[in-house]
């Protein structure tokens, strides 16, 4: 299943989150167990599986809803 988050809002959310506990993408992305690219694309607004949402709501220790 994915979930549409290309909205600007969401893909900044998530990179501003990201930015106040202080990751890089590559960090955040070793935390979530996903890749750098994905993760680029995901702050860049691409689609995204929910379970990889997931990932990072628990990497980042936070509901990104």
């Amino acid at each position: 299943m994915l979930y549409i988050c290309g909205m600007n809002r969401f893909a900044e959310r998530i990179k501003g989150i990201r930015k106040l506990h202080k990751l890089s993408q590559k960090e955040l992305a070793e935390r979530a167990g996903i890749s750098v690219t994905t993760l680029n694309r995901i702050e860049n607004g691409e689609n995204c599986d929910i379970r990889t949402i997931e990932k990072i709501e628990k990497a980042l220790e936070t509901d990104l809803y």
